[in-house]
Protein backbone atom coordinates (compact mmCIF):
# COMPACT_ATOMS: atom_id res chain seq x y z
CA UNK A 1 0.00 0.00 0.00
CA UNK A 2 1.72 3.30 -0.72
CA UNK A 3 0.26 6.99 -1.03
CA UNK A 4 1.80 9.12 -3.19
CA UNK A 5 1.67 13.31 -3.23
CA UNK A 6 2.67 14.04 -6.21
CA UNK A 7 5.12 17.38 -6.56
CA UNK A 8 3.54 18.43 -9.93
CA UNK A 9 0.37 17.51 -11.92
CA UNK A 10 1.00 15.60 -14.66
CA UNK A 11 -0.46 17.47 -17.26
CA UNK A 12 -1.09 14.98 -20.07
CA UNK A 13 -1.14 14.69 -23.76
CA UNK A 14 -4.16 13.59 -25.83
CA UNK A 15 -2.43 10.65 -27.28
CA UNK A 16 -2.01 9.09 -23.90
CA UNK A 17 -5.78 8.69 -24.14
CA UNK A 18 -5.60 7.07 -27.31
CA UNK A 19 -5.04 3.61 -28.54
CA UNK A 20 -4.90 0.84 -25.40
CA UNK A 21 -6.71 2.03 -21.86
CA UNK A 22 -7.02 -0.38 -19.96
CA UNK A 23 -6.58 0.07 -16.27
CA UNK A 24 -3.08 -0.49 -15.97
CA UNK A 25 -0.64 2.04 -14.72
CA UNK A 26 -1.78 4.40 -17.17
CA UNK A 27 -3.71 6.78 -17.67
CA UNK A 28 -6.24 6.07 -14.97
CA UNK A 29 -3.70 6.11 -12.25
CA UNK A 30 -2.34 9.32 -13.51
CA UNK A 31 -5.55 10.97 -13.02
CA UNK A 32 -5.97 9.53 -9.65
CA UNK A 33 -2.36 10.79 -8.91
CA UNK A 34 -3.31 14.36 -9.93
CA UNK A 35 -6.22 14.32 -7.28
CA UNK A 36 -3.63 13.76 -4.51
CA UNK A 37 -1.54 16.55 -6.22
CA UNK A 38 -4.59 19.17 -6.11
CA UNK A 39 -5.34 18.15 -2.35
CA UNK A 40 -1.67 18.55 -1.35
CA UNK A 41 -1.24 21.55 -3.20
CA UNK A 42 -4.60 23.32 -3.69
CA UNK A 43 -3.69 26.39 -1.90
CA UNK A 44 -5.71 29.71 -2.71
CA UNK A 45 -5.55 32.39 0.09
CA UNK A 46 -8.73 32.36 2.96
CA UNK A 47 -7.45 35.48 4.69
CA UNK A 48 -6.03 38.53 2.46
CA UNK A 49 -6.32 42.20 3.35
CA UNK A 50 -4.85 45.20 3.66
CA UNK A 51 -5.48 47.40 6.06
CA UNK A 52 -7.45 50.44 5.11
CA UNK A 53 -6.22 53.86 6.55
CA UNK A 54 -3.65 52.02 8.36
CA UNK A 55 -1.37 54.42 10.79
CA UNK A 56 2.28 54.98 9.69
CA UNK A 57 3.17 56.29 13.11
CA UNK A 58 2.17 53.70 15.76
CA UNK A 59 4.38 51.57 17.56
CA UNK A 60 1.63 48.81 17.60
CA UNK A 61 -1.90 48.22 16.08
CA UNK A 62 -4.65 45.39 16.45
CA UNK A 63 -6.71 44.40 13.57
CA UNK A 64 -9.40 41.59 13.67
CA UNK A 65 -10.63 39.43 10.69
CA UNK A 66 -12.45 36.44 10.48
CA UNK A 67 -11.27 33.30 8.76
CA UNK A 68 -12.99 29.89 7.32
CA UNK A 69 -10.52 26.83 8.17
CA UNK A 70 -10.47 23.64 5.75
CA UNK A 71 -12.53 20.96 7.96
CA UNK A 72 -9.41 19.29 7.75
CA UNK A 73 -7.02 20.85 10.00
CA UNK A 74 -4.50 21.77 7.94
CA UNK A 75 -1.84 24.04 8.58
CA UNK A 76 -1.57 27.90 7.16
CA UNK A 77 1.20 29.90 5.32
CA UNK A 78 1.79 33.45 6.20
CA UNK A 79 2.34 36.24 3.89
CA UNK A 80 3.18 39.54 5.41
CA UNK A 81 4.09 43.05 3.87
CA UNK A 82 4.62 45.85 6.41
CA UNK A 83 6.76 48.84 7.18
CA UNK A 84 9.48 49.81 9.70
CA UNK A 85 10.38 53.61 10.94
CA UNK A 86 13.99 52.20 11.83
CA UNK A 87 15.93 48.80 12.53
CA UNK A 88 14.49 47.41 15.14
CA UNK A 89 12.51 44.18 14.95
CA UNK A 90 9.02 43.96 14.37
CA UNK A 91 6.99 40.71 15.31
CA UNK A 92 3.18 39.70 14.70
CA UNK A 93 1.62 38.12 17.73
CA UNK A 94 -1.37 36.07 15.71
CA UNK A 95 -4.32 34.76 18.31
CA UNK A 96 -7.71 32.85 17.32
CA UNK A 97 -10.89 33.11 19.00
CA UNK A 98 -14.44 31.53 18.30
CA UNK A 99 -16.59 34.23 19.00
CA UNK A 100 -14.20 37.31 17.10
CA UNK A 101 -14.92 39.62 20.54
CA UNK A 102 -12.58 38.26 23.38
CA UNK A 103 -11.54 34.77 24.30
CA UNK A 104 -8.57 35.06 22.00
CA UNK A 105 -5.52 32.37 22.62
CA UNK A 106 -2.17 32.30 20.64
CA UNK A 107 -1.53 29.85 18.17
CA UNK A 108 1.90 28.11 18.88
CA UNK A 109 5.01 29.90 17.51
CA UNK A 110 3.34 33.36 18.72
CA UNK A 111 4.64 36.29 18.49
CA UNK A 112 6.38 35.45 15.42
CA UNK A 113 9.44 38.12 14.10
CA UNK A 114 8.97 39.37 10.85
CA UNK A 115 12.15 41.05 10.53
CA UNK A 116 14.96 41.25 13.19
CA UNK A 117 16.86 43.87 14.78
CA UNK A 118 19.60 45.59 12.03
CA UNK A 119 19.63 45.96 8.47
CA UNK A 120 17.29 48.62 6.60
CA UNK A 121 14.16 50.67 7.93
CA UNK A 122 11.54 50.60 5.28
CA UNK A 123 9.41 47.86 3.27
CA UNK A 124 10.03 44.60 4.10
CA UNK A 125 8.12 41.25 3.78
CA UNK A 126 8.42 38.03 5.75
CA UNK A 127 6.79 34.35 5.45
CA UNK A 128 5.53 32.23 8.38
CA UNK A 129 3.23 29.07 9.44
CA UNK A 130 0.75 28.49 11.69
CA UNK A 131 -1.96 26.06 13.01
CA UNK A 132 -5.24 27.02 13.96
CA UNK A 133 -8.49 25.42 16.35
CA UNK A 134 -10.66 24.63 13.60
CA UNK A 135 -13.28 26.36 16.38
CA UNK A 136 -12.04 29.54 16.55
CA UNK A 137 -12.20 31.09 13.29
CA UNK A 138 -11.47 34.78 14.23
CA UNK A 139 -8.07 36.04 13.88
CA UNK A 140 -6.66 38.77 15.96
CA UNK A 141 -2.84 40.43 14.61
CA UNK A 142 -0.94 42.65 16.74
CA UNK A 143 2.01 44.40 14.70
CA UNK A 144 4.56 45.84 16.95
CA UNK A 145 8.36 47.43 16.40
CA UNK A 146 10.30 46.22 19.17
CA UNK A 147 11.24 50.17 19.96
CA UNK A 148 8.99 52.19 22.01
CA UNK A 149 8.69 55.66 19.86
CA UNK A 150 9.69 53.60 16.60
CA UNK A 151 6.92 52.86 13.98
CA UNK A 152 5.43 49.71 12.50
CA UNK A 153 2.52 49.50 9.64
CA UNK A 154 1.07 46.55 8.28
CA UNK A 155 0.60 46.82 4.91
CA UNK A 156 -0.62 43.29 3.39
CA UNK A 157 -1.64 39.74 5.35
CA UNK A 158 -2.74 37.21 3.38
CA UNK A 159 -3.06 32.94 4.58
CA UNK A 160 -3.44 29.75 2.62
CA UNK A 161 -2.92 26.21 3.27
CA UNK A 162 0.65 24.92 3.47
CA UNK A 163 1.94 21.90 1.27
CA UNK A 164 0.25 18.79 2.89
CA UNK A 165 1.22 15.15 2.43
CA UNK A 166 -2.18 12.82 1.92
CA UNK A 167 -2.43 10.28 4.47
CA UNK A 168 -4.85 7.60 4.72
CA UNK A 169 -8.40 7.70 5.35
CA UNK A 170 -10.95 10.34 5.01
CA UNK A 171 -10.94 13.37 5.65
CA UNK A 172 -13.77 15.62 7.17
CA UNK A 173 -13.46 17.59 3.38
CA UNK A 174 -14.39 14.16 2.11
CA UNK A 175 -11.30 13.32 0.44
CA UNK A 176 -10.15 9.84 0.57
CA UNK A 177 -6.62 9.18 -1.07
CA UNK A 178 -5.71 7.44 -3.84
CA UNK A 179 -3.38 4.64 -3.46
CA UNK A 180 -1.29 4.07 -5.90
CA UNK A 181 -0.48 0.31 -6.10
CA UNK A 182 -4.13 -0.15 -6.69
CA UNK A 183 -3.99 -0.08 -9.80
CA UNK A 184 0.01 -1.48 -10.30
CA UNK A 185 -1.72 -5.20 -11.55
CA UNK A 186 -1.22 -5.98 -15.15
CA UNK A 187 -5.20 -5.89 -16.45
CA UNK A 188 -6.46 -4.61 -13.24
CA UNK A 189 -10.51 -4.08 -13.55
CA UNK A 190 -11.44 -0.60 -14.14
CA UNK A 191 -14.17 0.03 -11.21
CA UNK A 192 -16.32 2.82 -11.26
CA UNK A 193 -15.46 3.67 -8.03
CA UNK A 194 -11.91 4.89 -9.33
CA UNK A 195 -13.49 7.43 -11.70
CA UNK A 196 -16.34 8.46 -9.02
CA UNK A 197 -13.60 8.97 -6.55
CA UNK A 198 -11.72 10.96 -8.58
CA UNK A 199 -14.40 13.59 -9.43
CA UNK A 200 -15.68 13.45 -5.50
CA UNK A 201 -12.32 14.20 -4.48
CA UNK A 202 -12.03 17.38 -6.69
CA UNK A 203 -15.43 18.69 -6.08
CA UNK A 204 -14.74 17.86 -1.88
CA UNK A 205 -11.00 19.84 -1.87
CA UNK A 206 -12.37 22.36 -3.94
CA UNK A 207 -15.43 23.02 -1.94
CA UNK A 208 -13.81 22.96 1.36
CA UNK A 209 -11.02 25.45 0.95
CA UNK A 210 -13.27 28.90 0.66
CA UNK A 211 -11.58 31.76 -0.93
CA UNK A 212 -11.60 35.38 -0.39
CA UNK A 213 -13.02 37.71 -2.43
CA UNK A 214 -13.14 40.99 -1.04
CA UNK A 215 -12.17 42.82 1.86
CA UNK A 216 -12.38 46.10 4.23
CA UNK A 217 -10.10 45.83 7.10
CA UNK A 218 -9.00 48.63 10.04
CA UNK A 219 -7.11 48.74 12.96
CA UNK A 220 -8.93 48.21 16.13
CA UNK A 221 -7.63 52.40 16.81
CA UNK A 222 -10.14 52.87 14.00
CA UNK A 223 -8.53 55.40 12.02
CA UNK A 224 -11.33 55.90 9.64
CA UNK A 225 -14.45 56.40 12.03
CA UNK A 226 -17.25 56.94 10.60
CA UNK A 227 -20.04 60.29 12.54
CA UNK A 228 -23.39 61.26 11.73
CA UNK A 229 -22.53 64.84 13.13
CA UNK A 230 -19.94 67.48 11.65
CA UNK A 231 -19.50 68.56 15.57
CA UNK A 232 -18.57 64.80 16.96
CA UNK A 233 -14.65 64.74 17.78
CA UNK A 234 -14.28 61.75 15.17
CA UNK A 235 -12.17 61.64 11.60
CA UNK A 236 -14.68 61.42 9.21
CA UNK A 237 -18.28 63.10 8.85
CA UNK A 238 -19.73 61.08 6.31
CA UNK A 239 -20.61 57.67 5.39
CA UNK A 240 -18.68 55.26 3.80
CA UNK A 241 -19.39 53.98 0.21
CA UNK A 242 -16.21 51.45 -1.24
CA UNK A 243 -16.50 50.18 -4.96
CA UNK A 244 -14.75 46.69 -5.17
CA UNK A 245 -14.07 45.36 -8.43
CA UNK A 246 -13.64 41.21 -8.29
CA UNK A 247 -12.97 37.94 -9.95
CA UNK A 248 -14.56 34.76 -9.83
CA UNK A 249 -12.55 31.66 -11.24
CA UNK A 250 -16.69 29.93 -11.96
CA UNK A 251 -19.93 32.02 -12.11
CA UNK A 252 -21.34 29.03 -9.48
CA UNK A 253 -21.59 29.23 -6.00
CA UNK A 254 -22.23 31.32 -2.63
CA UNK A 255 -20.76 34.86 -1.27
CA UNK A 256 -21.04 35.19 2.49
CA UNK A 257 -20.96 38.46 3.74
CA UNK A 258 -19.18 38.74 7.59
CA UNK A 259 -19.11 42.20 9.24
CA UNK A 260 -17.70 43.08 12.84
CA UNK A 261 -19.06 46.76 13.07
CA UNK A 262 -20.18 48.80 16.29
CA UNK A 263 -22.71 52.18 16.06
CA UNK A 264 -22.46 53.93 19.71
CA UNK A 265 -26.48 54.84 18.05
CA UNK A 266 -29.05 52.22 17.42
CA UNK A 267 -29.38 51.88 13.53
CA UNK A 268 -26.26 51.59 12.07
CA UNK A 269 -25.56 48.67 9.47
CA UNK A 270 -23.12 47.80 6.87
CA UNK A 271 -24.87 46.74 3.00
CA UNK A 272 -22.92 44.68 0.51
CA UNK A 273 -24.47 44.61 -2.93
CA UNK A 274 -23.82 43.39 -6.40
CA UNK A 275 -23.37 46.85 -8.61
CA UNK A 276 -26.22 46.18 -11.41
CA UNK A 277 -28.19 43.51 -9.82
CA UNK A 278 -30.86 43.43 -7.16
CA UNK A 279 -29.21 40.94 -4.54
CA UNK A 280 -27.93 42.09 -1.43
CA UNK A 281 -26.84 41.64 1.84
CA UNK A 282 -27.11 44.56 4.85
CA UNK A 283 -26.05 43.35 8.30
CA UNK A 284 -26.38 45.16 11.78
CA UNK A 285 -23.20 47.49 13.28
CA UNK A 286 -24.28 46.18 16.56
CA UNK A 287 -20.49 45.34 18.18
CA UNK A 288 -21.03 41.39 17.07
CA UNK A 289 -19.91 39.45 14.09
CA UNK A 290 -22.63 39.19 11.73
CA UNK A 291 -22.82 37.24 8.39
CA UNK A 292 -25.16 36.68 5.45
CA UNK A 293 -25.08 35.15 2.22
CA UNK A 294 -25.99 36.74 -1.23
CA UNK A 295 -26.03 35.01 -4.71
CA UNK A 296 -24.20 36.97 -7.58
CA UNK A 297 -24.06 37.12 -11.42
CA UNK A 298 -21.36 36.45 -13.83
CA UNK A 299 -17.63 35.94 -13.21
CA UNK A 300 -16.78 39.64 -12.36
CA UNK A 301 -18.88 40.98 -9.65
CA UNK A 302 -18.45 44.28 -9.15
CA UNK A 303 -19.36 44.76 -5.06
CA UNK A 304 -20.41 47.98 -3.24
CA UNK A 305 -19.30 48.10 0.51
CA UNK A 306 -21.72 51.03 1.92
CA UNK A 307 -21.55 51.88 5.58
CA UNK A 308 -25.03 53.98 7.19
CA UNK A 309 -24.01 55.77 9.96
CA UNK A 310 -26.62 55.90 13.00
CA UNK A 311 -24.41 58.43 15.58
CA UNK A 312 -20.71 56.87 15.36
CA UNK A 313 -19.66 53.67 13.62
CA UNK A 314 -16.11 51.24 13.94
CA UNK A 315 -15.91 49.15 11.75
CA UNK A 316 -13.39 46.26 12.09
CA UNK A 317 -14.36 44.41 8.86
CA UNK A 318 -15.95 43.60 5.77
CA UNK A 319 -15.16 40.51 4.54
CA UNK A 320 -17.15 38.41 1.56
CA UNK A 321 -15.82 34.79 0.76
CA UNK A 322 -16.84 32.23 -2.01
CA UNK A 323 -17.58 28.55 -1.53
CA UNK A 324 -18.17 26.86 -4.84
CA UNK A 325 -21.47 24.81 -5.03
CA UNK A 326 -21.56 23.34 -8.72
CA UNK A 327 -23.47 20.69 -8.60
CA UNK A 328 -21.52 16.79 -7.42
CA UNK A 329 -22.74 13.68 -8.26
CA UNK A 330 -21.50 10.18 -9.41
CA UNK A 331 -19.45 10.22 -12.24
CA UNK A 332 -20.57 7.32 -13.75
CA UNK A 333 -23.84 4.82 -12.55
CA UNK A 334 -22.42 1.45 -14.29
CA UNK A 335 -21.49 -1.03 -12.06
CA UNK A 336 -18.58 -2.00 -14.24
CA UNK A 337 -18.13 0.76 -17.12
CA UNK A 338 -15.83 -0.22 -19.75
CA UNK A 339 -12.04 1.74 -20.41
CA UNK A 340 -14.28 3.99 -22.70
CA UNK A 341 -12.22 7.04 -23.96
CA UNK A 342 -14.55 9.79 -23.40
CA UNK A 343 -14.83 8.66 -19.70
CA UNK A 344 -11.00 9.20 -19.25
CA UNK A 345 -11.34 12.72 -21.62
CA UNK A 346 -14.13 14.10 -19.44
CA UNK A 347 -12.69 13.35 -16.11
CA UNK A 348 -9.43 14.85 -16.71
CA UNK A 349 -11.07 17.66 -18.20
CA UNK A 350 -13.11 17.96 -14.60
CA UNK A 351 -9.86 17.79 -13.11
CA UNK A 352 -7.78 20.01 -15.31
CA UNK A 353 -10.24 23.01 -14.49
CA UNK A 354 -10.09 22.49 -10.94
CA UNK A 355 -6.19 22.96 -10.90
CA UNK A 356 -5.86 25.82 -13.36
CA UNK A 357 -6.40 29.04 -12.16
CA UNK A 358 -9.05 28.15 -10.03
CA UNK A 359 -8.18 30.95 -7.74
CA UNK A 360 -9.74 34.73 -7.02
CA UNK A 361 -8.08 38.00 -7.01
CA UNK A 362 -9.02 39.32 -3.30
CA UNK A 363 -10.05 42.90 -4.22
CA UNK A 364 -8.50 44.80 -1.20
CA UNK A 365 -9.46 48.58 -0.17
CA UNK A 366 -6.77 50.52 1.39
CA UNK A 367 -5.35 54.26 1.52
CA UNK A 368 -2.04 54.62 0.08
CA UNK A 369 -2.14 58.14 1.24
CA UNK A 370 -1.02 56.59 4.93
CA UNK A 371 1.83 54.54 3.56
CA UNK A 372 5.09 55.04 5.35
CA UNK A 373 6.97 53.96 2.59
CA UNK A 374 6.85 55.25 -1.32
CA UNK A 375 4.72 52.56 -2.64
CA UNK A 376 1.28 50.79 -0.75
CA UNK A 377 3.08 46.58 -0.90
CA UNK A 378 1.10 43.71 -0.74
CA UNK A 379 1.43 40.19 -2.48
CA UNK A 380 -0.94 37.64 -4.63
CA UNK A 381 -1.33 34.16 -4.82
CA UNK A 382 -0.72 32.87 -8.55
CA UNK A 383 -2.50 29.96 -9.23
CA UNK A 384 -1.33 26.96 -11.48
CA UNK A 385 -0.72 27.52 -15.27
CA UNK A 386 -1.05 31.27 -15.04
CA UNK A 387 0.59 33.96 -17.25
CA UNK A 388 -0.61 36.92 -16.57
CA UNK A 389 -3.06 38.85 -14.69
CA UNK A 390 -4.92 41.72 -15.75
CA UNK A 391 -5.39 44.32 -12.95
CA UNK A 392 -9.31 46.23 -11.73
CA UNK A 393 -8.78 49.44 -9.79
CA UNK A 394 -11.76 51.94 -8.13
CA UNK A 395 -11.33 55.36 -7.97
CA UNK A 396 -13.54 57.72 -6.22
CA UNK A 397 -13.74 61.21 -8.38
CA UNK A 398 -14.04 64.44 -6.86
CA UNK A 399 -13.57 67.64 -8.34
CA UNK A 400 -11.08 69.13 -6.10
CA UNK A 401 -8.01 71.58 -7.06
CA UNK A 402 -4.39 70.15 -8.52
CA UNK A 403 -3.43 67.75 -11.55
CA UNK A 404 -5.20 64.67 -11.56
CA UNK A 405 -3.00 61.15 -10.68
CA UNK A 406 -2.65 58.48 -13.08
CA UNK A 407 -2.90 54.87 -11.34
CA UNK A 408 0.36 53.50 -11.20
CA UNK A 409 1.10 49.65 -10.12
CA UNK A 410 4.57 47.82 -10.23
CA UNK A 411 4.89 43.55 -9.41
CA UNK A 412 8.11 42.25 -9.11
CA UNK A 413 7.57 40.21 -12.57
CA UNK A 414 6.88 43.18 -15.13
CA UNK A 415 9.62 45.06 -13.56
CA UNK A 416 10.02 47.73 -10.55
CA UNK A 417 11.62 50.86 -12.72
CA UNK A 418 9.71 53.98 -14.30
CA UNK A 419 9.06 52.17 -17.59
CA UNK A 420 7.63 49.07 -16.01
CA UNK A 421 5.08 50.99 -14.23
CA UNK A 422 1.66 49.58 -15.03
CA UNK A 423 -0.39 52.85 -15.66
CA UNK A 424 -4.29 53.81 -16.37
CA UNK A 425 -6.02 56.68 -16.06
CA UNK A 426 -3.52 59.30 -16.62
CA UNK A 427 -4.93 63.06 -16.17
CA UNK A 428 -8.15 61.77 -15.57
CA UNK A 429 -9.27 60.50 -12.16
CA UNK A 430 -8.47 62.61 -8.69
CA UNK A 431 -8.49 60.62 -6.08
CA UNK A 432 -9.89 61.30 -2.53
CA UNK A 433 -9.61 59.54 0.43
CA UNK A 434 -12.21 57.83 1.55
CA UNK A 435 -14.68 57.29 -1.16
CA UNK A 436 -18.00 58.13 -0.18
CA UNK A 437 -20.02 58.38 -3.55
CA UNK A 438 -19.87 56.37 -6.78
CA UNK A 439 -16.58 55.07 -7.54
CA UNK A 440 -15.18 54.70 -11.25
CA UNK A 441 -14.02 50.50 -11.92
CA UNK A 442 -11.19 50.86 -13.93
CA UNK A 443 -10.22 47.64 -16.14
CA UNK A 444 -6.84 47.24 -17.29
CA UNK A 445 -5.89 46.45 -20.91
CA UNK A 446 -5.33 42.58 -22.36
CA UNK A 447 -2.21 43.79 -23.77
CA UNK A 448 0.83 41.89 -23.00
CA UNK A 449 4.08 43.50 -23.11
CA UNK A 450 6.93 42.04 -21.46
CA UNK A 451 9.63 44.50 -22.61
CA UNK A 452 7.86 47.59 -22.21
CA UNK A 453 9.76 50.80 -23.43
CA UNK A 454 7.73 53.20 -21.28
CA UNK A 455 4.87 53.14 -19.01
CA UNK A 456 1.45 52.18 -20.39
CA UNK A 457 -1.64 49.96 -19.75
CA UNK A 458 -1.02 46.52 -20.40
CA UNK A 459 -1.22 42.68 -18.33
CA UNK A 460 1.15 42.28 -15.34
CA UNK A 461 3.13 39.70 -16.39
CA UNK A 462 3.66 37.18 -13.84
CA UNK A 463 6.89 34.67 -13.03
CA UNK A 464 7.13 31.79 -15.46
CA UNK A 465 4.09 29.46 -15.47
CA UNK A 466 4.03 26.52 -13.26
CA UNK A 467 2.14 24.00 -11.85
CA UNK A 468 2.57 24.87 -8.49
CA UNK A 469 0.87 28.72 -7.14
CA UNK A 470 3.42 30.78 -6.64
CA UNK A 471 3.32 34.80 -4.68
CA UNK A 472 3.95 38.13 -6.27
CA UNK A 473 4.44 41.26 -4.66
CA UNK A 474 2.76 44.70 -5.74
CA UNK A 475 3.33 47.89 -5.65
CA UNK A 476 0.37 50.91 -5.74
CA UNK A 477 -0.62 54.31 -5.51
CA UNK A 478 -3.84 56.66 -6.73
CA UNK A 479 -6.49 54.10 -6.66
CA UNK A 480 -8.81 52.73 -3.24
CA UNK A 481 -9.60 49.06 -4.06
CA UNK A 482 -7.70 46.66 -6.27
CA UNK A 483 -8.80 43.79 -7.94
CA UNK A 484 -7.61 41.57 -10.84
CA UNK A 485 -8.51 38.21 -13.22
CA UNK A 486 -6.04 35.89 -13.98
CA UNK A 487 -4.87 34.94 -17.45
CA UNK A 488 -4.27 30.91 -17.93
CA UNK A 489 -1.86 29.57 -20.77
CA UNK A 490 -3.32 28.73 -23.95
CA UNK A 491 -1.19 25.77 -23.94
CA UNK A 492 -1.44 23.68 -20.75
CA UNK A 493 1.56 21.47 -22.06
CA UNK A 494 3.99 24.61 -21.98
CA UNK A 495 3.44 24.89 -18.43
Amino acid sequence: MALTTPTTYDDMASDVFFGLTEADKDPLNRLLLNTNYFYGRHSPPLVQFSPYAANATNNSEVFIVPASWSADGLEYTAAVNFWRSDTSAVTLAVEVSGTGTGSWSAVTGSPFTLIASGGSSGDAAATFTFTPVLARVYLKLTITNATGGAYSQLQSFMAYPSTVAVTTGEKASGFIGYEDTHLATTAAAIHTEYFNRAEANMFSVFRDRRQVVASFVQSQGFPGRLTASATATAVKTFPLTLTMPCFLPFDLGTLTVQVLANDSGAGGSVTVHQLGHTASVSLAADGTPNAGSMTFKGKDPVLVFTAEVDTQLDVSYVVVTWQPTAAHGDFLNDVAPPARLEYLLTLNEVIEKRVASAYTVPAMAFNPASKGGTYWNWQHRIPPATYAMRGMRAVHQEPIAGAPAAITIFNTSSGTSGVSAIVSGQAEFVPSWPPTGTSIVVPGSMEYEASPTMAMDRLHEMPAASWTAQNESFYGLFFHSTGGAWIRVADLSTV
